[in-house]
């Protein structure tokens, strides 16, 4: 019988390292219900890592959020929630998608994509657990929809005020 005590939750850390470019590392680390991201890479190549889009995909974000996640990711990055990060792996990919908050909600995500691991059975091991400790403190379906975001608060305020401004000209 294990002697461990199950409330008590044990440490998991995955380096992601890219096997194109072994300069670039990500280290995750899972502990109390949190997932810490240290990042390995000099500043000057921060922006790549964050960046790297699958080969034939447009680039979702705009020119002027670089700087935002850039300047977010400088600093010493907080651990997040586990029910603020996705992780996804397809071959030898990864990509683990954390969200920042403010005030409680979620504003911006900060994107860390691989396109080639050097360890993919590792990566999917690291995936496979970040869900599974999700599903276990069921933080993962904790949040709040649409109105985890700041987004959905601020359509919710102008649905509001467009109800309310065609109510009085009736």
């Amino acid at each position: 019988m294990d002697s461990m005590d199950k409330t008590t939750e044990t440490t998991y850390t995955f380096t992601a390292r890219s096997s194109q470019d072994p300069a670039r590392v990500a280290t995750f680390t899972l502990l109390d219900g949190r997932v810490s991201v240290d990042l390995g890479v000099p500043f000057e190549q921060l922006e790549t890592l964050l960046e790297e889009e699958e080969p034939g995909q447009e680039q979702e974000r705009k020119p002027w959020m670089r700087p935002l996640l850039v300047s977010l990711a400088q600093r010493k990055l907080r651990p997040f929630r586990l029910a603020d990060v996705e992780a996804h792996t397809k071959g030898d990919r990864l990509k683990v998608r954390a969200w920042t908050r403010v005030a409680g909600l979620r504003l911006a995500p900060i994107d860390f994509s691989f396109e080639a691991v050097d360890n993919p059975s590792a990566a999917h091991d690291f995936v496979r657990e970040l869900h599974h400790r999700q599903h276990e403190k069921r933080t993962a379906s904790a949040s709040g929809g649409l109105f985890d975001y700041w987004i959905g608060w601020a359509a919710a305020f102008l649905g509001v005020l467009l109800f309310f401004r065609r109510w009085r000209r009736a």
